[in-house]
């Protein structure tokens, strides 16, 4: 269909101000549209908006998602109950216009790089300074 096009909505989380997050949510949807241009998706079918913190999901949004993600997350996950809320709202919904088809909006918890989500943090170098 030659009026197909994809929208991408890109959103950041609620960290960080609002102008840095706009200017995270332009650069992440600008990644995601030079992507699939490098796929053969011609530009002029792909829409990027970037809405930074403007359409954030709730925390209530983020554990109904959790509880339906056909994905399980890793056991580690109770440590950081708060990680997979800013994960879900770091993210680019892509619709298929003009059908409305929306992207699936769970954590992809199977990838091979969603490890890094739950990857315990280093310790301060202050902390290792002090047990010296």
């Amino acid at each position: 269909d030659q009026t197909a096009k994809l929208v991408l909505e890109a959103h950041g989380d609620p960290r960080g101000s609002t102008r840095y997050n706009q200017g995270l949510s332009e650069r992440r949807a600008a990644r995601v549209k030079d992507y699939l241009v490098s796929q053969g998706v011609p530009a002029q079918a792909v829409e990027a908006k970037a809405l930074g913190e403007q359409q954030e999901l709730s925390r209530g949004d983020v554990k109904e998602l959790e509880a339906k993600n056909p994905a399980p997350p890793p056991k580690m996950r109770a440590q950081a109950k708060w990680a997979d809320w800013l994960a879900y709202n770091r993210r680019v919904d892509i619709t298929l216009e003009p059908a409305g088809v929306k992207s699936s909006q769970y954590y992809p918890h199977g990838a091979a790089d969603s490890s890094i989500l739950w990857q315990q943090p280093r310790p301060r170098w202050r902390m290792v300074e002090k047990m010296q």
